[in-house]
């Protein structure tokens, strides 16, 4: 586009020379035509040198940018200066080399008494650098303008003659570009900067694999010899931010995946050592023995530690929700972790803390795995040492007498264990992914250090195969065991349960073909009712369930905990339908509703035969001054919150609220108060939870060895309605024989005839004897409360007619008990 035509305003003139203003426009080489007087002529570049006329060529004087020169592009510039021509003409404006898209003239800016300007609405993306800029306007072409220098900006960064790389979301990408001209990025909360290799030491380009997928390609181009990749550190807290690491984490360390000294890994966190680690580990093994030790004797006490099973289990189950990966408070965690004491967790014995000590989490793993495979072996070991030493001894009878207890009090501990070793073995196949994903996947309990999942050589791969061997051996092979031996004799367990129920001694248990399973065997199905027996493989399902639950679902934590939630619920409404478990308190309905069977067992014969022994123990107790034997007293019953049903819904329920408040938790919709508020219901609500298994735990305990006292004065305790009663037959039952039933009509129940008259003569012989019982009983009575008087001061002449009483009864200690044999001899 040329200028059109347009008069020169003469000033002056003369026959050489003439004078005129240029009138505003544009262009270069514009032909000039003269006319005077009618005559014109007319001189161009055709035919003349100097023929033509040329406006000035732009100048510019300086640019503005709104970001002070952004080498990302995409910023307004302003370009001001001289001679951009009267009115809009074509522009073309180049930076750098690059040419700015729709650039245009304007002169709307008031600032600038609204003379001409160009506009760039967007500039180009360029490299950080000075810039020369170009201007082609009113067809005409500025000289270079070389003072315009850009850098990258907030969000960007990128250093000389490299292009500017976006930063984007702090929380999304881990770079933080906060500051103009920034060459280097640091990392965000939660993540740790690596530096990748980009060229060698020759200064060739040479990307490795991870700079190749990780790393901005504005920096790959060999313009720096490394460039910066951004990791997300697991878990997110440990990282502060630049590189830096919570107190807990080793700053050392990439990714803060190490504890720092002092420190030690707890469910897959860094945790303070205790002061004195070696006290943690002596107490756990003094806690673990005494708790062995009790249990021993209460179960020779024939005491039920089916409350102990309950709690133990609930306790577990909490501890699992330590591990998963939910935004609990940290109050919670730390409870979680307290109650993981009930997984018999090797964790709280911190053995990173001890002294000299640098145990790795596949050591630790491996110890855990062993376990169950050290008890048996112990077991076995014991068991042969303990067969041979009976040998060496001269024993010829009850050689494996040792059997039972060695190998039942294995099966009770590799049940207590089972949810921690299943959780623990299937931990190496719980890999989850960073937060954001940084594209691998690391072991939840490791870390980003050694955990990473799926790598030729990683820890994972080398514990993988052992992982499986321990799944079906123990995760799976544990269950099938006690499965196949409860299936195998089902009979047998439903029938010694109702011989329990009953109150059957070993002789009757005997008889009846159940003793020497129940002496193994009792630990799997000796707290459920006799048609509940096999219950004891729903609750390790469950355990199992729960395991998994948290490793298939381990990607999407809130459908984890749903899943577990159902679990749970299950578990509750399956035992509050059947109420499986066999508390004192239904002995009798059970006895009443099995009675064929404890009728086939136990003969009168038997019955007879037993009461002789019976009589005995009390003849012997009344010489020893024992009321307890003598004053048959009927069995407290335990209340409705005792009972062991009651006991389990309770917790199960307990379960239930603590799952959904994870489920609050984790949805992220809880903050301040509302937040603080579920915390301190959950920690209220486990507490007290503890509180009534510890009450009923003791109450237990408190019914077997003090029968007749009341617990803390509570009314917790109460005899059965019909006290009294009871008691009165059971004496009269004792005393009285008034006719044989043994012997029936034609010898009913196969008696010969003088063994009747045996059985007649025992009963009398029997009533005689419990007669002097009875009377000795009264002595002994009259005898404590003499003592008693005396103790208080009543006078030493009491003392004298208690001892007249001692010595009248030595007279006729012959008489006591003795049966003239010359009289059985018919």
């Amino acid at each position: 586009m040329r200028m059109p035509p347009t008069n020169c305003h003469v000033t002056s003139q003369d026959h050489k020379a003439i004078i005129c203003t240029t009138p505003p426009g544009w262009g270069a080489d514009l032909d000039v035509t003269v006319t005077v007087e009618g005559m014109s002529s007319s001189l161009t570049a055709s035919n003349s040198v100097n023929g033509t006329f040329s406006y000035d060529a732009p100048v510019i004087d300086f640019i503005v940018g709104n970001k002070g020169g952004d080498a990302s592009g995409g910023e307004e510039l302003r370009v001001y200066g001289k001679n951009f021509g009267p009115q809009r003409t074509y522009v073309n404006l180049t930076i750098g080399g690059q040419k700015c898209e729709n650039a245009y003239w304007t002169n709307d800016d008031p600032i600038f008494d609204n003379k001409p300007y160009i506009k760039c609405p967007s500039s180009p993306r360029t490299t950080v650098d000075q810039k020369n800029i170009t201007l082609n306007v009113a067809f005409s072409t500025s000289d270079m303008f070389d003072k315009w220098s850009v850098e990258c900006k907030v969000g960007f960064y990128g250093g000389h003659e490299e292009l500017c790389a976006d930063c984007g979301e702090p929380e999304l990408t881990g770079y933080v570009c906060e500051e103009d001209g920034l060459t280097l990025p640091y990392s965000y909360t939660g993540w740790w900067r690596i530096m990748e290799q980009v060229t060698n030491d020759a200064g060739e380009l040479a990307l490795s694999s991870t700079a190749a997928e990780k790393c901005h390609e504005e920096m790959t181009t060999g313009t720096r010899s490394e460039c910066p990749t951004m990791w997300p550190c697991m878990p997110g807290y440990a990282c502060l931010g630049n590189n830096t690491c919570e107190v807990m984490y080793d700053q050392e360390s990439v990714r803060c995946s190490d504890c720092a000294d002092g420190y030690f890994k707890l469910n897959g966190q860094c945790a303070e050592c205790p002061d004195k680690p070696w006290v943690i580990a002596l107490g756990i093994i003094l806690v673990g023995g005494t708790a062995a030790y009790i249990g021993s004797k209460l179960d020779k006490k024939k005491v039920n530690l089916g409350i102990i099973t309950i709690g133990v289990d609930y306790f577990q189950v909490l501890a699992i929700f330590s591990s998963a990966n939910v935004e609990w408070p940290q109050e919670l965690t730390d409870l979680y972790n307290i109650l993981s004491a009930f997984n018999l967790n090797i964790d709280l014995a911190a053995p990173e803390c001890w002294q000299g000590a640098d145990f790795t989490y596949d050591q630790k793993w491996m110890v855990v795995e062993i376990t169950p495979i050290a008890l048996f072996s112990g077991a076995m070991v014991l068991y042969v040492a303990k067969y041979f030493w009976k040998k060496f001894k001269g024993r010829k009878a009850r050689l494996h007498s040792h059997a039972p207890k060695l190998f039942g009090t294995t099966v009770t501990i590799m049940y207590y264990t089972y949810l921690y070793v299943t959780t623990k073995t299937l931990s190496v196949f719980n890999c989850q992914p960073t937060d954001p994903s940084d594209g691998f996947q690391y072991m939840t309990e490791v870390g980003t250090g050694d955990g990473i999942c799926y790598q030729d050589g990683s820890m994972q791969q080398k514990l993988e195969p052992y992982a499986y061997v321990a799944f079906f051996m123990y995760t799976l092979g544990f269950p099938m065991f006690c499965g196949f031996l409860l299936y195998m004799n089902r009979v047998t367990c439903y029938k010694d349960q109702v011989m329990k129920a009953a109150g059957k001694n070993d002789e009757e248990l005997k008889a009846c073909g159940t003793y020497k399973f129940r002496k193994m065997w009792h630990r799997l199905y000796h707290y459920y009712k006799p048609q509940y027996f096999y219950w004891i493989l729903l609750v390790l399902f469950r355990k199992f369930m729960i395991a998994v639950t948290s490793l298939v679902f381990r990607s999407n934590t809130l459908f984890m905990l749903s899943m577990t939630l159902l679990v749970v619920i299950v578990s509750y409404a399956l035992q509050v339908k059947f109420s499986p478990y066999m508390s004192t308190a239904e002995y009798k309905k059970i006895v009443d509703e099995n009675s064929a069977i404890t009728d086939a067992v136990t003969s009168e014969r038997m019955m007879q035969l037993n009461m002789i022994k019976q009589q005995s123990n009390r003849s012997k107790a009344a010489k020893l001054g024992r009321e307890s034997l003598i004053n048959l007293k009927p069995k407290m019953e335990l209340s409705f919150l005792h009972n062991y049903n009651t006991v389990e819904s309770s917790l199960l329920f307990s379960a239930i609220l603590v799952n959904l408040s994870g489920i609050m938790f984790e949805s992220g919709q809880l903050t301040g108060t509302y937040k603080k508020g579920l915390t301190y219901f959950i920690i209220s609500l486990v507490c007290g939870s503890l509180f009534y298994f510890t009450w009923v735990l003791l109450t237990e305990l408190w019914t077997a060895f003090y029968p007749d006292k009341p617990f803390l004065g509570m009314p917790c305790l109460n005899f059965s309605k019909d006290a009294d009663e009871e008691e009165d037959k059971i004496r009269e039952s004792s005393l009285v024989f008034d006719s044989n039933p043994m012997v029936g009509a034609n010898g009913a129940l196969g008696l010969s005839e003088a063994d009747g008259k045996k059985m007649d003569f025992l009963e009398k012989e029997l009533n005689k004897m419990w007669a002097n019982v009875a009377e000795k009983d009264k002595l002994i009575k009259s005898q404590q409360e003499e003592i008693r008087s005396l103790k208080k001061g009543t006078g030493a002449s009491k003392f004298a007619g208690a001892a007249a009483n001692v010595i009248a009864m030595n007279k006729k200690k012959k008489g006591f008990g003795n049966v003239d044999k010359r009289k059985t001899k018919g």
